[in-house]
């Protein structure tokens, strides 16, 4: 546990609320209290010696330990008592914290930030796990999509529900759910996702099953979302199992992506034939997920690999998810629908813009994927993924929790180091925060 001192208040990155942890907290709390006058002794407890306290009049740190820097930086009894009472207050009364991000390019600061009231159609949350998406470090490191600051990123979460706004008929407190908080594209703090409690509109939030962990819930949303808007917006494919007569393959750049998993479950679980590409390392768990095969798009042949198979199993490719957009992905995937014959009235779904400076096949359509069709033109895509598919998807086991969820330590304030690494590349796996 740690405490930081911001320019605006005193505050946590980590309240604890079970009572067990709390009286083990306060235990070592007390327990480094009864040594501060002995310099030599030594601290006991992993968590005693964790234990940063920030001086409120000094703006610097104070330690629950004897090893502190020097013997000014050590808490007096008084002290000790001021913030042994707001370590209890804290742990006994909501606080919601929150990794704001403060000024465009910024660094993420933990801040203390009202808790919001839920209003029609929404829930207040209280966040177990946030996940990260790619659009969070961009916000950060390339000062796009946000313009309002203070600003609370991410969109990822999992959690228990608080309070239920006038109009909600889905939910009702204490259940567990996992949902796509739209605030950091809306630019409404209160419904982004790296905080405490935060507001998830009924429409984005799904019951996370029994069987499924607050972690691999929070991995979920953003993903699911986004390949569910590609496949049925962009490219068009029914919202429903494929029937007998419809025909053709759906192909996934970079299957191994949070997106492109995704995109690789609801197709399979939809009756449609997919290939996907990936590094070596992910065809296994790739298939087994519902790929009917996976190549490795390093290999400088793989267009031509993917067309023979297509026109050897008698298939064309009705639609393209590229999941990754970036470099040679635009190219090899027009190359490999000219390998496939399966130019003429295919779609093409990116996650980023197609560059102008690279052509597309001919008879091919491009559209640029924007999940946010969810809540606007394509309300019918979140009433069938939220309503009712995912949750029960992965209650019968059609669809799995990938990729793994890893954790990254810290609480809130393993929120930068969540970004950084993500920012440095991640494959096949999902970075999240335990709050």
């Amino acid at each position: 546990m740690f405490l930081y001192n911001t320019p605006q208040s005193l505050v946590m990155s980590c309240i604890l609320t079970d009572k067990k942890k709390r009286a083990n907290q306060l235990k070592h709390f007390t327990r480094g209290y009864d040594k501060f006058h002995d310099s030599s002794a030594s601290c006991e407890s992993k968590e005693a010696h964790d234990l940063h306290l920030v001086k409120p009049d000094k703006r610097r740190p104070l330690y629950l330990s004897p090893d502190a820097p020097d013997l000014s930086q050590r808490a007096q009894p008084l002290e000790l008592l001021f913030l042994l009472n707001l370590l209890i207050m804290a742990a006994e009364q909501h606080v919601n914290l929150a990794a704001v991000l403060p000024v465009k390019q910024g660094m993420l600061t933990i801040r203390e930030r009202p808790i919001p009231t839920p209003g029609q159609g929404e829930l207040l949350v209280q966040t177990e796990v946030v996940a990260a998406n790619p659009s969070d470090w961009m916000v950060q490191s390339l000062g796009v999509i946000v313009t309002k600051f203070p600003a609370v990123l991410c969109s990822d979460l999992a959690g228990v529900v608080v309070s239920a706004g006038p109009g909600v008929t889905r939910f009702q407190p204490g259940d567990r759910v996992m949902g796509f908080a739209v605030g950091m594209v809306q630019e409404n703090s209160d419904e982004a996702a790296l905080q405490n409690y935060t507001i998830l509109k009924e429409t984005a939030t799904s019951h996370l099953p029994n069987n499924i962990t607050f972690e691999q819930g929070a991995a979920l949303p953003v993903a699911m979302t986004t390949a569910s808007v590609m496949l049925f917006a962009d490219l068009e494919l029914p919202m429903r199992e494929r029937n007998a007569q419809e025909l053709g393959a759906i192909l996934v750049w970079s299957g191994a992506s949070a997106v492109g998993v995704a995109a690789i479950q609801i197709a399979h679980a939809l009756g449609w034939s997919v290939y996907a590409t990936a590094s070596p390392k992910h065809h296994g768990w790739l298939k087994r997920l519902g790929a009917t095969n996976v190549w490795d798009y390093h290999d400088p042949d793989v267009a031509q690999v993917i067309g023979k198979a297509a026109r050897a199993a008698g298939f064309k490719i009705r639609g393209v998810v590229d999941a990754r957009s970036q470099g040679s992905s635009f190219d090899l995937v027009a190359a490999t629908l000219i390998a496939a014959d399966s130019c003429s009235g295919t779609r093409i779904s990116t996650v980023l813009p197609w560059p102008e400076d690279k052509p597309k096949p001919q008879g091919v359509q491009v559209a640029g994927a924007d999940c946010f069709r969810f809540q606007s033109d394509r309300q019918d895509i979140a009433q069938w993924l939220f309503g009712h598919w995912l949750k029960q998807s992965l209650e019968d086991g059609i669809v799995e929790p990938a990729p793994e969820p890893r954790v990254i330590e810290g609480g809130l304030g393993g929120a930068q180091k969540m970004l950084d690494t993500l920012k440095a590349g991640v494959s096949g796996e999902k970075l999240v925060l335990k709050l």
